[in-house]
Formats: C-alpha cells, sequence, structure tokens
C-alpha cells in the first residue's frame, strides 16, 4: 500500500472480505492505523474481535512474522539474481500454496479453499474436490500443544505468579551499552491475562502493555 492511513486501510480489508466474508478474529501490531478509532469502530460494526500484540513482543504475531521471513528471503534471491522479483513470489506462493504441511498433512490452499490447487506437479484434467479430514483441526491443535511443552521446557518457562497491586521493574529498550537493564522506577500491575501485563508508572502514571518476560 502507498498510504496506509486507517481510512486506505479500511478500504484493502473491504475488497478482501467482499471475497472471503468477515473473519472471526484479526490481530494487528500497535500501528497507528489499528489503533485508531476509525479502525476501531470499522470492526465492531463488522463484529469482528480486534487483539493488539504486545509492544516490543513480535512471538505473539508469529503466524506472520514467520512467513513475512520466507518471503524476503525470497526477495533477496531474485534481486541478488537480477530478476522479476513479482515473478518469483507468485511462483513461491503457487508452491508455498500447493505444498502439503508437515503437522496438518494438507496444502493451505486445502485447509483455506477446501481444494487442492492444479499446479504444475498437479496438472490433471478435472479437478477433485477432497473432503477435510474433521479430526485435522485436533491433530494439529494437540501438536502446537506438545511443541508448546517443549518450548516452555527448553526456555525453563513457569507459570505467571504477579498480582494485581505488585510492584515490578520494567526492562528497557536500551539506548546504548550503558544503559541499565530495568528502569529504576518501579511500576504498579494494573491488570493480568496470562503473560499479558498491564503496568503503571509509580511517577508520570502512565500506563503501558507488556510481556511478563519485560
Amino acid at each position: 500500500m502507498l498510504n496506509i492511513t486507517s481510512l486506505d486501510t479500511v478500504k484493502v480489508l473491504k475488497e478482501i472480505f467482499s471475497r472471503l466474508g468477515y473473519p472471526a478474529t484479526l490481530t494487528c501490531d500497535n500501528g497507528n492505523q489499528f489503533t485508531s478509532e476509525v479502525f476501531q469502530n470499522y470492526c465492531k460494526e463488522c463484529g469482528i474481535v480486534l487483539n493488539n500484540i504486545i509492544p516490543y513482543w513480535p512471538q505473539m504475531n508469529g503466524e506472520v512474522e514467520r512467513p513475512n521471513r520466507n518471503v524476503l528471503k525470497r526477495l533477496k534471491i531474485s534481486q541478488a539474481e537480477i530478476r522479476d522479483w513479482k515473478e518469483d513470489l507468485f511462483s513461491y506462493l503457487m508452491m508455498y500454496n500447493s505444498t502439503p504441511h508437515s503437522v496438518t498433512g494438507k496444502s493451505p490452499s486445502e485447509l483455506f479453499y477446501r481444494r487442492q490447487f492444479r499446479d504444475k506437479a498437479l496438472l490433471a484434467p478435472d479437478m477433485e474436490y477432497k473432503t477435510i479430514d474433521e479430526d485435522l483441526s485436533d491433530r494439529d491443535l494437540r501438536l502446537k500443544e506438545k511443541r508448546k511443552e517443549y518450548g516452555d521446557l527448553k526456555r525453563k518457562a513457569t507459570d505467571n505468579s504477579l498480582e494485581i497491586g505488585e510492584k515490578v521493574l520494567v526492562n528497557l529498550i536500551k539506548d546504548n551499552k550503558l544503559t541499565t537493564n530495568f528502569n529504576p522506577t518501579t511500576h504498579t500491575v494494573t491488570g493480568v491475562t496470562g503473560g499479558d501485563v498491564n503496568i503503571r508508572n509509580d511517577d508520570t502514571g502512565k500506563e503501558y502493555r507488556r510481556n511478563i518476560v519485560h
């Protein structure tokens, strides 16, 4: 998009939703176009639950960040080989959407459109529409939970014991190597939802939203 104002973003979403329908939820970062009253009202009118990720915690939006890394890699290859990046991107998307996933055993096109893409690897004269396995989502959920347990064990994660009203120190975004790890000003916990913590600066009264690791 050349312009990323709230109105321009809503206009693009209207075109997408006219083809695919309204999503149940929408996960966004904290850009001004996603936190504005215009955008929030649009989501409310369409019955979309808007989830803004925790600042400085990109892992919360990993489903977007990971594919973005793949796309960036493809663009770098295209530039290095002095090729048409749009053509290469289309080829990559065709390959990605028609390749079965290691967890689900289905390609993204099968899960999303409930049919298999007819790519160069499958040039059948007739397109066969397949029914998605009803147990597929359960299997996907089980494997994701298994990976979560492994990740928690590797990071030595523990249950969140913070309580509302508790005083905490907050990890800083470092300006340089001499910056202290934590802001010396205490903050008061005003809300806790799992690893999502709301805090208030005891000096300025300003409120923040951070992940528990902060």
